[in-house]
């Protein structure tokens, strides 16, 4: 069992927010749940008054996932450099390192020392994830980009139900901790232009979704060194593709999935697409017809990294933008192809 902890954001008493629903969700399986609140403390208590007392209210260890909401990630991370424990996973939900905002100062930006030992949190977290809402009024995107840089692992850039990430539920917040509860029937990989199946992540991805009791298809596409992407297409409508299906496409398998969704009969959809480093539709002929293609799937995902050697990160960000999807941003996969051997993030989505 897990034990989740919730440091909440700036003057929340702890049972607002989406909190007691994502307490109630995280809890049903018997695992351990407690939202530590500060609210007394923070206009009158010093820095360490304030760590100290979360800390005498939390055990961290190996089985702890750690979330943090706005104030709530910077006092996390200042939690975090005081134990010498390494927790499970720690989540933080609009968070910052640096009090800058966008709309205005805050009484608390006084109040903490605004430094961060980031190479002994490495050391205590297996695993951080960035939540960054687009809708986010107060915490500008570029936070989330600047604590990836410091701490590593992911960001996830999505659209909050409320701005600031504040609605009674915040699905995208339990899927990052947990995963998605909506499962598909079935997951139809394609693979990146000179490649196969039997390349990188796939089998991978194969063994992980085939253990979850999902049916898996990987066409073995043609003429992967000059792809002809009506083939492609072609091959994809092959595996038959249903509203209970996910499609994950890499690189050019991507573009296959972007035009296979493109031509469908209207009215008919699939569960998900997943898009892993792929092309611009205007980097193989016409742009995509986005507005189209929304149409298609109940909902989109994007994966880019800002090192990625062969196709553009804003490529990335463009699909992204255009499909209204969520967006896995990393800064050290590169084209997810040669040394990338799993992408433990893309099984939060499937």
């Amino acid at each position: 069992m897990s034990n989740y902890v919730l440091i909440p954001g700036y003057h929340s008493p702890g049972d607002d927010n989406f909190y007691p629903w994502l307490m109630d969700q995280l809890g049903r399986d018997g695992s351990t749940t407690s939202v530590i609140s500060y609210n007394s403390l923070i206009d009158e208590k010093t820095e360490q008054e304030i760590v100290g007392h979360i800390a005498s209210q939390v055990e961290l260890d190996a089985d702890t996932v750690l979330v943090g909401h706005s104030l709530g990630c910077a006092l996390a991370l200042k939690l975090l450099e005081q134990t010498n424990a390494k927790i499970a996973k720690l989540v933080l939900v609009a968070g910052f390192a640096k009090p800058e905002f966008k709309d205005k100062r805050r009484p608390f930006e006084n109040k903490l020392k605004w430094e961060f030992d980031f190479a002994r949190l490495k050391e205590n977290i297996s695993q951080t994830i960035n939540l960054s809402d687009r809708t986010d009024f107060i915490v500008p995107e570029s936070a989330a980009m600047e604590l990836q840089e410091k701490l590593g692992g992911v960001v996830i850039i999505f659209s909050a139900r409320q701005p600031h990430v504040k609605a009674a539920q915040e699905p995208a917040v339990l899927e990052a901790i947990r995963g998605t509860e909506d499962k598909p029937a079935k997951v139809v990989l394609m693979h990146g232009k000179d490649r196969g199946p039997a390349d990188t992540w796939y089998p991978w991805l194969k063994g992980e979704a085939e253990a979850k009791g999902i049916s898996f298809a990987a066409p073995t596409l043609p003429n992967t060194h000059d792809p002809v992407m009506e083939e492609w297409v072609a091959e994809l409508a092959k595996t038959q593709p249903d509203e209970n299906t996910t499609l994950v496409g890499h690189s050019r398998g991507g573009v296959a999935i972007m035009r296979w969704l493109e031509n469908l009969t209207e009215g008919k959809k699939v569960k998900k697409a997943i898009l892993i480093a792929a092309n611009r539709g205007s980097d193989q002929g016409a742009d995509y017809d986005y507005e189209k293609i929304k149409r298609r799937a109940d909902a989109f995902v994007v994966f880019h990294s800002t090192d990625d050697n062969w196709v553009p990160y804003t490529t990335g960000q463009y699909n992204a933008e255009n499909l209204q999807a969520k967006f896995y941003s990393f800064n050290d996969r590169r084209h997810f192809g040669t040394g990338v051997d799993s992408i433990p993030e893309l099984l939060l989505e499937i």
